[in-house]
């Protein structure tokens, strides 16, 4: 289509050049741009137009067009919105989709511009914006919307409120949310959203927010404080279905031809990509959805004369707000080609073998099969490209320079990196293996210095493909929300995603061409997160985007809280939301009570019982609560009060009271002066039946601590002396001031060189998967950046990624 600028409107020069929204309000037929301090703002007498510019992955820029219109626009004004809309799509270039939208009723991809929602205001430029500024009034608008939150204003009266909706009561000191008993925790997170932005944009983030829960009556104070806007409790009316409420009778899809602006039914059996004729203009009318599709070969007044045409066949029918769509042929939407019976691929995309997981498994236990996940040679059976990380693993038979494995056998765990492999694979390693085997210590492997070992758990060396896997390029990312039942999968995309769409309800596909990521949440049902890979492969099977995804696409599982860093990096990732508890709507409402930072509840690390455990070294809050006897007593955590009163006894006057424990009691070499017996004879007796106790060491001490053998049984007579020589040997130390406990584990200390896997003149008798506690805290800062008790607050995969750009691992 050949357009001349004269055509045009100069308000659109420039137009879509960058990344962004820019907007245009109808004033007197004409475009007149908003200001950007005012987008967002609509007013319910006026009608705009918004375009959307998006960056792809190939750096090309995409353009969707929306039109608003206001409910008390006039029919003039949403005509030349119409007809402006088309010239911006030609004066960028004809490829544009174009979308309309009424107040109210508008699409999930517009809203999601203008997050968390837009409450349009009264007036517009025709009555001059005579919109009155009084005093703040309390206002009452109800919410919908799972992903997007629909806002309206309506009645402030008990009569506007239902037990399906979530309404917003507005009040000059304080927010209120009243959650209907039938809407979904979604639904009330969502909401929260809007609670925020009414806080922060009418009341400068200064005021109180209340939940009300629909049922509670009376219960507490707040509850009775909404109830008495109302003029007390009374019990809801069942909900009455308005206009608004009302959806399009399903019919029959109808396509129609437009030709000198009348549009005329096409007769066909079924809908076919044949039907559409390059020179024509063409309506499909699905009923909700109506699709104007406009052929490369038309002009901009014939492209004009389709959208009054359907304009008109729409005006004065039940399908005023339905959703209108404007195509070019050759940049349809997903959603308009599913509608037709059949539609020939743009492209035909080759499977191959690029594309696949970049972590295999080699496992040698007892019920897992083997299964080539990279093949040397032809087979039968097609290749397994995810890792099931509930339990039922695939494994690889062969290596391959372009991946990552892990090697399991009995009580050994071995991690090899391929030469060709990045660190975001190396980093997936860990994280997976944390997640299949968190209580293993596992003996890393480079390519090219293998150990004896690991060439015999797998057979002896044998040749393996060295040379350079090619990827399936990455394509611009899609959030879905999965709903699976009885074997169907439905998804809806969600557009201009961040990290709080991620509900901890559901389960979500991030879908990057390339890869396919399930992301489920903490609440998922028990059932459903077993169902993940399920999911992922029914996703890859439907191709909902039409993208000829391969079958072959790997399909990587995120848990919430454990998510990847190749998959945060989706996001503008916030791990303080991620590890918080409670569902969807209880950390939205803490979040909104406390200014918008999250409240962390931070789960109790439990202390490792296997003495092959690889997080072996304690974190920082045990540590500094726990205490070292002389070898045959068990390590405990914690004080009993005999022990205080033994402490209080042993106690060094000038030392700090002991009313609070100190961080820890550490045993050192016995005192010079030995206490009065008399003194302590109380607290020996306190604390006798506790050393009289069976240990239980076995179980419960750390792999680093060494027990002696136990001692012989000893007579009732010598049993006090050698308890009080036992005590005398016991001196209780302060720890360093808190923040600064680095030293603490009673090693000795080398230099970092020495402690080096590369050193010339390397330490020996030391425990080489831990060189790390060996170096001491200056230095330890100097090459860590941090302390200590901050790198063993770590992920175990980003110690170790530390460690191993340290050469200490």
């Amino acid at each position: 289509m050949a357009v001349s600028m004269r055509d045009l409107d100069p308000a659109f020069q420039g137009a879509g050049q960058k990344a962004g929204i820019e907007i245009w309000r109808i004033e007197n037929f004409r475009p007149v741009p908003v200001p950007k301090l005012s987008y967002g703002k609509f007013f319910t007498g006026d009608s705009y137009v918004i375009l959307k510019t998006t960056g792809s992955k190939s750096g090309a820029l995409r353009h969707d067009i929306h039109y608003w219109l206001g409910k008390d626009t006039t029919q003039d004004e949403a005509g030349a919105a119409a007809v402006k809309t088309v010239e911006l799509d030609a004066a960028l270039g004809g490829r544009a989709v174009q979308y309309r939208e009424v107040q109210g009723h508008e699409t999930e991809k517009f809203l999601s511009y203008f997050k968390p929602c837009i409450i349009p205001q009264e007036g517009g430029v025709t009555s001059g914006f005579k919109h009155v500024h009084e005093e703040h009034k309390a206002r009452l608008f109800v919410c919908r919307g799972k992903h997007v939150v629909h806002v309206k204003e309506v009645p402030f009266a008990r009569s506007s409120l239902n037990h399906d909706d979530i309404f917003i009561l507005d009040t000059k000191s304080k927010i209120f949310q009243f959650n209907g008993s039938n809407s979904s925790i979604q639904e009330r997170a969502k909401a929260l959203e809007v609670v925020q932005y009414i806080k922060d944009t009418y009341h400068d983030g200064k005021c109180e927010v209340a939940a009300i829960e629909d049922g509670r009556l009376m219960a507490d104070a707040e509850t009775g404080e909404f109830w008495g806007f109302f003029g007390g409790f009374a019990p809801l009316p069942r909900k009455t279905t308005t206009d608004e409420d009302k959806t399009v009778d399903s019919h029959p899809t109808k396509l129609l031809s437009v030709e000198k602006g009348q549009a005329e039914p096409v007769e066909a059996d079924s809908l076919t990509r044949v039907l559409l004729n390059t020179n024509k203009c063409y309506i499909l009318d699905c009923g909700l959805e109506v699709f104007v599709w406009m052929g490369r070969n038309t002009s901009l007044d014939e492209r004009k004369s389709a959208s009054r045409a359907l304009e008109e066949l729409i005006r004065g029918s039940d399908q005023l707000k339905s959703h209108i769509i404007r195509v070019i042929e050759g940049f349809e939407t997903v959603i308009f080609r599913s509608k037709f019976d059949s539609w020939p691929q743009a492209t035909n995309v080759a499977v191959t073998e690029d594309g696949r997981g970049k972590v295999a498994v080699l496992l040698q236990r007892q019920g897992v099969n083997v299964k080539g996940l990279l093949k040397t040679a032809p087979v039968k059976e097609e290749p397994q490209p995810y890792i099931d990380c509930t339990g039922n693993l695939q494994v690889a038979s062969s290596l391959s320079s372009s991946y990552c494995y892990i090697l399991h056998s009995g009580s050994t765990v071995f991690t090899w990196a391929g030469k060709l492999t990045s660190p975001d694979d190396q980093e997936l390693v860990e994280r997976q293996l944390d997640l299949i085997k968190p209580n293993l210590q596992s003996k890393p492997q480079k390519e090219g210095s293998e150990s004896e070992q690991f060439w015999e758990l797998l057979g002896g060396k044998s040749e393996y493909p060295s040379q350079k896997i090619s990827r399936e390029p990455e394509g611009d990312p899609h959030l879905f929300s999965c709903t699976f039942s009885k074997g169907n999968l439905k998804v809806m995309e969600i557009y201009n995603f961040t990290q709080d769409d991620l509900m901890t309800e559901d389960i979500f596909i991030l879908d990057c061409h390339s890869d396919i990521f399930v992301w489920v949440g903490q609440q998922v049902d028990t059932k459903n997160k077993l169902l993940a890979l399920t999911i992922g492969e029914k996703f890859l099977e439907q191709d909902f985007l039409l993208e000829n995804l391969s079958r072959e696409t790997p399909i990587y599982i995120a848990m919430e809280g454990s998510e990847p860093p190749f998959f945060t990096r989706f996001f503008t990732w916030d791990f303080a939301k991620s590890t918080m508890h409670g569902n969807s709507f209880q950390r939205k409402l803490t979040i909104v009570k406390n200014g918008g930072t999250p409240i962390i509840d931070k789960p109790k690390r439990r202390t490792p019982v296997s003495y092959g455990g690889r997080s072996s070294v304690p974190d920082k809050s045990q540590r500094s609560r726990s205490m070292s006897f002389s070898p045959d007593r068990v390590r405990v955590r914690g004080r009993s009060p005999a022990f205080n009163a033994l402490a209080a006894t042993f106690e060094n006057p000038n030392a700090r009271n002991l009313s609070t424990p100190p961080p820890m009691v550490r045993k050192i070499y016995p005192k010079s002066v030995t206490p009065d017996s008399a003194t302590k004879s109380a607290a020996i007796a306190a604390l006798s039946a506790t050393f009289e106790r069976p240990s239980a060491r076995e179980t419960i001490i750390p792999r680093s601590v060494k027990v002696s053998p136990p001692a012989p049984k000893s007579t009732p007579e010598l049993k006090e002396n050698s308890m009080s020589s036992r005590l005398e040997s016991l001196t209780i130390q302060e720890d360093v001031k808190e923040g600064e406990a680095e030293d603490e584990e009673g090693l000795p200390i080398y230099p970092y060189e020495r402690l080096k896997i590369t050193s010339t003149d390397p330490v020996s008798e030391i425990d080489v998967t831990k060189r790390e506690t060996y170096v001491s805290s200056e230095e330890f800062k100097e090459k860590f950046g941090m302390k200590k008790d901050a790198f063993y607050k770590l992920p175990k995969w980003k110690q170790n990624k530390l460690k191993m750009a340290l050469q200490l691992f």
